[in-house]
Formats: C-alpha cells, sequence, structure tokens
C-alpha cells in the first residue's frame, strides 16, 4: 500500500499542482491587455456574446447575480454604442 501511495498517488497529486498553476499561468498571460473595467476604453465590435445563465439560483432560487451583471454589462456596452448589436442564448427548460 505504502508503494501505491509512493509511486503513483503522490506523483499524480503534483501534476495535479503543477496542472493547476501552469493553467492560471497560461490564463494570465493570454489575458494580459484584454481586460477592461472602463467602458470606453474597450474597441467597438460589431456584436458582443452574452453568454447565458440562470436569472435564479438553481437550489435557493435566490437572485443569481452574475446573470444581472451580465445583463447589464452588455446593456452598459449597446448603449455606449460599442458593440452594435448582442448575441444571446436563450434557455427555454
Amino acid at each position: 500500500m505504502k508503494k501505491f501511495l509512493l509511486y503513483f498517488v503522490l506523483p499524480l497529486f503534483f501534476v495535479g499542482i503543477i496542472s493547476i498553476f501552469a493553467c492560471y499561468a497560461i490564463v494570465t498571460n493570454y489575458a494580459k491587455g484584454r481586460l477592461y473595467s472602463d467602458v470606453q476604453e474597450i474597441p467597438e465590435r460589431e456584436f458582443g456574446l452574452l453568454l447565458g445563465t440562470s436569472p435564479q439560483s438553481r437550489v435557493t432560487r435566490a437572485k443569481n447575480y452574475f446573470f444581472q451583471y451580465r445583463i447589464d454589462a452588455a446593456v452598459e456596452l449597446y448603449k455606449a454604442r460599442k458593440i452594435e448589436s448582442i448575441l444571446g442564448r436563450v434557455d427555454k427548460k
């Protein structure tokens, strides 16, 4: 059992940890210069992609703020004329 732990589980654990840090470094590197906090800095585009989420939490049925913030951001970009149209996904459940 100790050999199994030493030769299989422990290396797998370290590979997992290294993979997590590698993914973090890759995403951080690619995101540089692509995150905006001011609407005026965002370049104009033909359309904006609005990713879907539920307006309510599935478990507690509480308001889902991810949904509200995404809708608010899309409206703000549209009103600032940074996007000409919004491409969104509708889920009819």
